[in-house]
Formats: C-alpha cells, sequence, structure tokens
C-alpha cells in the first residue's frame, strides 16, 4: 500500500483529476531527477499524457488504500529502448508557437481522431474555441502551476525561447508526425536544448544517472509510484493521502465555445486570416459576379425598350 484516496479518479474524455495527477507526476518526477533548481530552462514547463495511455481509474473502494498494483494498472503499456518494461520519458525543447500547436491536438485532431488523442497536461493552461478555424482553436495559453501562478505565453514566431516538454516515448513520436496528418500547418520540431532538432528521440530520453554507461531510462509509472508516494499524511494515519485537488479538475484545458467576430479571431494566427482572406476574395468574387449579371440584366432590358420605341 502507498496512499490513501478519500475519492475515485476516474478517466474520461475531458481534463480528469486522474489526468492531472498523471500529468503532475511526470513533470515532478523530471524535474527531481534531471534538472537544476538554480537553472530555470532546465526545468519542465509542460508535460502531457494522451488519454489512450491512461488505462485504468484508481477507485475509492471500500478501504480507499492505493497499491502499486493500482498506480501500475493505470500506466502500464509500452516497452522501453532498453528492453525493459514500459514506456520511458523523453525530454525535448519547443517553441512557445510549437507548444500551441501541441495543444492544438486537443482542440482540432481529437475530435477528428477520437478520445484516445484527448492530452492531458501539467504546467500549462489553455482556452480554445471549437468554432474557430479547425487547426488553429487555440486562443490562449499560459504556463506555471496552480500553485505558483500563471504568465501568458507568447506563441508567436517571433518568441524564439525554447522550453522544456516531456512526454512519454510513444507520445513524442506522435508529436513530430502530427505535422504530416494535418497539411504540415501542425508541424513540430522537436529541439535540443541548444537548439538543434532531434533526429533520433532515443537521444532525448531522460537519464536517470549520467554517470553509469548507457542511458537509465525514466519510466513514467514509475514517476507515478514516486510523486504519490510523496504526498503528506493529511490524517495523520502514516499514510500518504491524495491530495483533494485531484478530486476535480482545474481549468487547465477550458471548451469555450463561441460564435461572437472577436472570439472567432482572438488569437488568431496565420491560419485563420488565410481562410478570412479566402472567404472575401470568394465573396468579393461572388459579389462582382452578381454585379455583372445585374448589368447584363439592365442592358438587356434598355435594348428590348429602345427596340420597342423605334416600332
Amino acid at each position: 500500500m502507498l496512499a490513501e484516496t478519500g475519492f475515485d479518479l476516474k478517466a474520461a474524455e475531458a481534463e480528469t483529476g486522474l489526468g492531472n495527477l498523471v500529468a503532475d507526476s511526470i513533470r515532478w518526477y523530471v524535474d527531481r531527477v534531471d534538472s537544476d533548481p538554480a537553472d530555470p530552462g532546465s526545468r519542465v514547463t509542460l508535460a502531457v499524457e494522451s488519454g489512450g495511455v491512461i488505462r485504468d481509474e484508481i477507485l475509492r473502494g471500500s478501504t480507499g488504500r492505493v497499491t502499486v498494483a493500482d498506480l501500475f494498472r493505470v500506466l502500464p503499456l509500452g516497452v522501453g529502448l532498453d528492453g525493459s518494461m514500459a514506456y520511458p520519458l523523453i525530454g525535448i525543447y519547443l517553441t512557445g508557437a510549437e507548444i500551441r500547436k501541441a495543444l492544438e491536438i486537443v482542440a482540432s485532431v481529437h475530435p477528428l481522431k477520437g478520445s484516445d488523442y484527448f492530452l492531458q497536461v501539467s504546467g500549462v493552461r489553455f482556452i480554445y474555441n471549437p468554432r474557430k478555424v479547425l487547426f488553429d482553436r487555440v486562443s490562449r495559453v499560459e504556463i506555471g502551476s496552480e500553485e505558483q501562478g500563471w504568465t501568458r505565453l507568447d506563441t508567436s514566431r517571433r518568441n524564439p525561447a525554447l522550453y522544456r516538454v516531456v512526454a512519454n516515448y510513444y507520445n513524442s513520436a506522435f508529436l513530430k508526425l502530427i505535422g504530416g496528418f494535418t497539411f504540415h500547418i501542425l508541424d513540430i520540431v522537436p529541439k535540443d536544448r541548444q537548439g538543434a532538432p532531434i533526429q533520433d528521440l532515443a537521444d532525448a530520453r531522460v537519464d536517470a544517472d549520467p554517470s553509469r554507461p548507457g542511458i537509465q531510462e525514466l519510466k513514467e509509472w514509475v514517476g507515478l509510484v514516486q510523486y504519490v508516494r510523496s504526498f503528506p499524511d493529511a490524517d495523520a494515519d502514516g499514510i500518504p493521502d491524495i491530495p483533494a485537488r485531484y478530486a476535480g479538475v482545474e481549468g487547465r484545458i477550458v471548451r469555450a465555445p463561441s460564435l461572437s467576430p472577436v472570439a472567432l479571431l482572438a488569437g488568431a494566427s496565420w491560419v485563420t486570416w488565410a481562410v478570412v482572406g479566402a472567404v472575401v476574395l470568394v465573396l468579393a468574387l461572388l459579389a462582382g459576379i452578381a454585379l455583372l449579371i445585374a448589368w447584363l440584366i439592365r442592358r438587356g432590358v434598355q435594348r428590348r425598350l429602345e427596340r420597342v420605341q423605334r416600332r
């Protein structure tokens, strides 16, 4: 037994307490093992987990006790590149614009591909409008945490800063493929800290012990176990308690449908403006055709009148 819970943590095709717990554990685990508190650039800005990888729920049951088996069943998938079970964690760097593209997986790709593509996130909160143009629905992104506060992320292409993003190997590979699925609108290039493209994601595995030969993979399910074990003992019975914050959602993913012009254009990228330009061009063309038809009709009527008058 590792911990206790006074509530169920259930999976859903939306932000959930379970999803937040998993994503938080990934970010916490990598920061704990592979970051320098004196070097902000080494810390994780965003951790993601896809709904398809979360395979079970954590239910309170009759005792509220949470065991190793309970947590392993949440994240049991995958095989490491070292041949051992479970997905390893990958650390890459993305620009603010690419982070926004990654979040479009929730807003634009997930409705097309299904629940497995819904992402749970940690270190980020964002708003999207499902009524906006496809692949450009995320209107606002903030980075930070519920404890430390939030700062708006500059997601424009003018922002050259790189931010550390962590996911399991499977999800990291998918980030490289998302551009092809979206006609290269959502192209994402995983990079190292110096900004050089990463050709082989195996090289981006987080190393638990650089002093040893090879890469000592961090397994995401182990991170979940360690994170839950770190919780305080709220009721002084000698057993950590899963915090009440995970009983509900925290507004990390806000769906805000609206057809108002302001909402439709809020935070718009070139994708939306290209569509707006195309619509304006089509409307102008239709208006021109309508004017031409009207002129031809008037011209025809005038000629008929002239012929009648000559008779």
